[in-house]
């Protein structure tokens, strides 16, 4: 079950990189996590990628199509 919520953590996290200005710190805070590392952990075990770098790669991705 913890899985599954910090899942849904992490694509709340998704998003919010993707359509607010915020920073990551504050992101992260927002959907839950105490700790900046652990959720930059998560997310890249999540996405295979960092968040700093997440906005970049599907930006990329989406105008490659």
């Amino acid at each position: 079950i913890t899985a599954f919520i910090r899942s849904i953590r992490l694509k709340k996290a998704a998003y919010l990189i993707l359509t607010e200005d915020l920073n990551l710190n504050q992101i992260s805070y927002e959907v839950g996590f105490n700790d900046y590392k652990y959720f930059r952990i998560s997310f890249k075990n999540q996405f295979d990628c960092l968040p700093s770098d997440y906005k970049n790669i599907v930006l990329e991705n989406k105008n490659n199509l």
